[in-house]
């Protein structure tokens, strides 16, 4: 039976229960824009970066039926604990394989967790609407849009972490039981140490200890329950550790707990001129990654932004001390990377909400501040700009090397329209005020940074990666025809992935080599041939297959080559 449309008293009834029942109808929203930007279009992009090398372990697990010892090809692989890998494997029962979706399935829902996280803890110190926009903001740093849908183990790190942190804190100031209170952390911290190694640990660990001394809080840090939550830590972490430890033994143990690089390593660089480079830059390459929305930080510098504070400042507190204790292990450290800070991107998107939320929602405080509309101006200009560009690629002819970043002309010309619509809710926005006109504003500019990278950066990325998964389909199906494959030395994971049939690893042959193996196919990585010196056999080089990123013929380069003298019978071909 057809129903008729839905009239204004229908729409204020919902609104109504909504409001009698408390829903967090923000909340329902909130999940609903971060899966459309992370649960989409999961596949559209090949392999890159190290998805394979956790993929790679999460299929030998499933081979081997052994879930405890991560390996490659056959061999213990102590590079980090796998819970990574587990999720992936989790994720191929409910996608049907270990596929793309499913290899990504993990870190898109850990980013939506994320968001949903924030939320819940802003809820405590800010409106409704200054927590939607606080898990919007984390959504759509343009670092996040990157790695928070690939299968790396950013994603699922940062939420454990996040999830340690701010459910501890969530619990200390609402008064839990002290026993619940630690328990939680530590376990979420355990988890995040079963993701990723002692990083997130050491994190937890130092910055609830830290506020506490600040606190002065001695009673709280120095207690039973405490301890209690320091044995739940255990508890978790022992249950795989035992295990791997049993079966690898101590010198495994160690190098899975151990940082990339030693510790003279990381240290001998320090006080020379890239360290002081590094020092100067890094801050301003972490806002960079974080733009637009880093602009608001600067919102704190001004004292009376500071004062209007003073209700939340556990909260915001709690959040710079976690910033100011995680920030130096990397700012310090000459090699590192913004992404190596992505666990403090969370706590940076509460702080950016929580400016926003004193600038235009909450109403003792609200002012409509003028760096607020300053940026829904900016904001507008410039996607009016990139949309009117966009509009006239997809109706003309342009440049190839402005082709080669756009997705096909129909696509380009609606995209371009549909941002240049966000741009002017932007601008209707900045001409009025109030917390709903300033909610739409937030959502436009989020609209405009998620849908641009979910097609224009995803078909970007997609035109630019590596064919290798078909070459590695057709050197297995017409070059080693079912032969034995084996390596002299470890292989790199994305080639180890694609060709999935087991590949032994053997020692590189040395000069006094006269026994024929039971092999005719072998493969080696190039640069390993000016490493131990030319075979020492008759061969032929069959194939050599680039496996960095974005057809870059860097060092990652496989060679698979073919005996040619003294084959012996048994492994001739027919």
């Amino acid at each position: 039976m057809s129903q008729g449309p839905v009239g204004d008293s229908d729409v204020r009834s919902v609104k109504d229960v909504m409001l009698k029942r408390n829903l967090p109808w923000e909340a329902a929203l909130l999940a609903g824009l971060v899966a459309a930007m992370y649960l989409t279009r999961l596949a559209a992009v090949p392999f890159r970066g190290e998805e394979t090398r956790w993929a790679r372990v999460a299929w030998e697990m499933r081979e081997t039926g052994d879930y405890v010892v991560p390996r490659q090809q056959g061999e213990v692989f102590p590079d980090r604990p796998p819970l990574n890998s587990w999720c992936m494997l989790l994720a191929s029962t409910v996608t049907g394989d270990l596929d793309r979706q499913a290899v990504r399935l993990p870190a898109a829902l850990a980013t939506l967790l994320t968001a949903l996280l924030l939320f819940a803890y802003c809820r405590q110190f800010v409106t409704r609407w200054g927590a939607f926009s606080a898990g919007l903001v984390y959504a759509t740093f343009p670092q996040i849009l990157q790695l928070g849908r690939f299968a790396e183990s950013d994603a699922l790190f940062t939420f454990l972490v996040t999830a340690s942190l701010l459910a501890w804190h969530a619990g200390y100031t609402r008064r839990w039981p002290h026993g619940r209170t630690w328990v939680a952390g530590y376990v979420l911290a355990a988890l995040a140490g079963l993701a990723k190694g002692p990083q997130g640990p050491v994190y937890f660990a130092a910055s609830v200890t830290a506020y506490l001394a600040l606190k002065r809080d001695w009673r709280y840090l120095f207690s039973l329950s405490h301890a209690a939550g320091l044995l739940a830590f255990a508890v978790v972490l022992g249950a795989w550790q035992v295990p791997f430890s049993l079966a690898t033994g101590s010198q495994a143990t160690a190098a899975v707990w151990s940082e990339e690089g030693t510790l003279g390593q990381r240290i001998a660089g320090m006080f020379g001129p890239a360290w002081w480079r590094h020092l100067a830059t890094y801050p301003a390459e972490v806002l960079l990654y974080l733009l637009p929305w880093s602009v608001f930080l600067f919102w704190y510098l001004r004292p009376i932004s500071r004062r209007s504070l003073a209700a939340i400042w556990p909260q915001v507190g709690f959040l710079w001390v976690c910033l100011a204790v995680a920030l130096p292990s990397c700012w310090l450290v000459t090699e590192t990377r913004p992404r190596h800070v992505m666990s403090l991107y969370p706590g940076l998107a509460c702080l950016i909400a929580a400016a926003i939320d004193r600038s235009c929602f909450d109403p003792p405080t609200a002012q409509w501040d003028r760096g607020f509309r300053w940026f829904l101006v900016a904001m507008a200009a410039v996607s009016a700009f990139v949309g009117g560009l966009m509009v006239i690629a997809g109706l003309y002819p342009v440049a190839p090397w402005i082709a080669v970043l756009l997705p096909p002309s129909c696509s380009t010309a609606g995209c371009g329209l549909a941002i240049l619509a966000l741009a002017a809710i932007c601008v209707w926005a900045w001409r009025g005020s109030g917390p709903m006109r300033a909610a739409a504003g937030i959502t436009a500019v989020v609209a405009v940074l998620g849908g641009s990278f979910g097609v224009v950066g995803i078909d970007h990325l997609a035109r630019i990666a590596d064919d290798l998964e078909s070459q590695v389909a057709r050197l297995k199906a017409d070059v080693v025809r079912g032969e034995r494959l084996v390596s002299f030395g470890p292989l790199f994971h994305k080639f180890t992935f694609y060709y999935q049939d087991p590949i032994a690893i053997v020692p590189w042959p040395e000069a006094d080599f006269t026994v024929d193996p039971p092999w005719l196919y072998f493969c080696f990585m190039a640069y390993q041939e000016g490493i131990h010196g030319k075979l020492p056999f008759a061969w032929e080089k069959v194939a050599l297959l680039y496996c960095d990123r974005a057809r870059e013929k860097g060092v990652n380069n496989v060679c698979v080559g073919r005996r040619t003298g003294g084959i012996p019978e048994s492994a001739a071909p027919p």
